[in-house]
């Protein structure tokens, strides 16, 4: 077995596995022991085991990168059908700004506005970058550090929302999704740039998945059923499943579709120096 091959698609296969267990779990923990009295989830062993899904899932998932042989991994994301990704996070940064500005954010005071106005170059660059390949010019790299920004206002908006509890279980899983998405996009960065870390890359790219998705669902369908009730969280939710969803595809684009022709030619050419070294 080729394990340059096997190991990234055990990657992406531990993530998606992984992700989808966290948010099935999470899920029914909100719809069975939130006690809406209180903010908190009851303690049960669904509750115990989907906080320590966010310990576990980084670590399975950088064991499995540990596995990759080094250098085997290709330099550049494959950016094949990556555009429906892209503008789905466009929309949703979209749809965040334009709902916040119109309703919440007059009323909340000014925390709010950072990720409100934010939110609307984010979504630039997310439109403008979605049929780009390869390295991008210094311009678009710049905006890419755009939605790193948001997530660090977002992040500051949650933690002094006052009106809900300092280590509330919605509070903090939105929170945790939002910081991966953010080491997503430093993940993604690094390859806009030209300065690639592949298996750093891997693990980024998984844990935002993991941490965006099962902040995500389970607020959604909590919402849908009326077990949660609010707004402002909900389009933070919103953000995250598309952020979430494009984290995957990246992840599985780079493990499991064919490697890109600049990439099996620069492995070709290492291969055969080291025939002639030896």
């Amino acid at each position: 077995m080729d394990r340059s091959r096997f190991a990234p698609r055990l990657c992406f296969m531990a993530a998606a596995v992984l992700t989808l267990l966290g948010a099935v779990i999470r899920t029914v923990c909100f719809l069975t022991a939130y006690d809406s009295s209180t903010g908190y989830l009851n303690p049960g062993f669904l509750t115990t085991l989907s906080t320590w899904l966010y310990f576990i899932t980084p670590a399975v998932l950088i064991a499995v990168a540990l596995m990759i042989p080094k250098d085997t991994l290709p330099s550049t994301l494959n950016q094949k059908l990556r555009a429906p990704s892209a503008i789905l996070v466009a929309l949703g940064l979209a749809a965040f700004s334009a709902v916040v500005l119109i309703r919440f954010a007059p009323a909340k005071g000014n925390i709010l506005l950072a990720p409100a106005l934010l939110g609307i170059p984010a979504a630039l660059y997310y439109g403008i970058s979605a049929t780009r390949n390869g390295r991008y010019p210094d311009w678009l790299s710049l905006l890419g550090f755009i939605p790193v920004f948001w997530c660090i206002t977002a992040v500051a908006d949650l933690y002094f929302d006052h009106f809900v509890t300092m280590n509330s279980p919605v509070k903090v899983s939105l929170q945790v999704g939002l910081m991966g998405f953010m080491v997503a996009m430093l993940g993604e960065l690094r390859f806009r740039i030209g300065r690639p870390l592949p298996r750093v890359a891997s693990v980024f790219f998984g844990i935002s998945g993991y941490t965006c998705l099962t902040a995500a669902i389970p607020l959604l369908v909590a919402t849908g059923a009326r077990v949660l009730s609010h707004p402002l969280h909900l389009m933070y939710a919103i953000v995250l499943l598309t952020a979430g969803l494009y984290s995957l595809y990246l992840l599985f684009q780079y493990t499991c579709l064919p490697l890109p022709v600049e990439s099996t030619e620069a492995q070709a050419s290492a291969t055969e120096s080291d025939s002639t070294a030896q």
